[in-house]
């Protein structure tokens, strides 16, 4: 069985490259629709690169309610993250589409969520 610091981490490998890859596939329409992409897909990354480090980087404790702490902290952070960044992104890109950017973003957050649930390191995808 996988632990949940490595499972956290390959989650974010797999967001790490839809960001990349999705953000390369906008360069087929517009720059501006990259650029769109790149923001979005990467502030969800960031974001859950840095609530992966907050909630994994003192993982030896065992007080349920340090844990519930540091979860509540991380994820607070993590959305004032995804506020600026979004809010620093519409005041300093002129034309960004916010379809694009928010679409991104949930992309991001869903798919290599998905895919790790079902490459979960037991050669078999959940269902079966």
């Amino acid at each position: 069985m996988m632990s949940a610091k490595v499972h956290a981490r390959r989650i974010l490998v797999y967001q790490l490259l839809v960001t990349l890859v999705a953000a390369a596939a906008g360069l087929l329409f517009e720059v501006v629709v990259a650029l769109a992409i790149l923001v979005g897909a990467g502030t969800g990354t960031v974001a859950n690169a840095f609530f992966a480090w907050e909630i994994f980087r003192h993982h030896r404790t065992q007080d349920p309610k340090l844990l519930l702490g540091r979860f509540y902290v991380a994820e607070t952070v993590k959305m004032v993250v995804i506020m600026l960044s979004f809010a620093t992104a519409f005041v300093l890109i002129e034309e960004l589409d916010p379809v694009v950017l928010t679409g991104a973003y949930f992309v991001v957050q869903v798919f290599p969520t998905v895919l790790a649930s079902q490459n979960s390191g037991t050669g078999k995808t959940r269902g079966s």
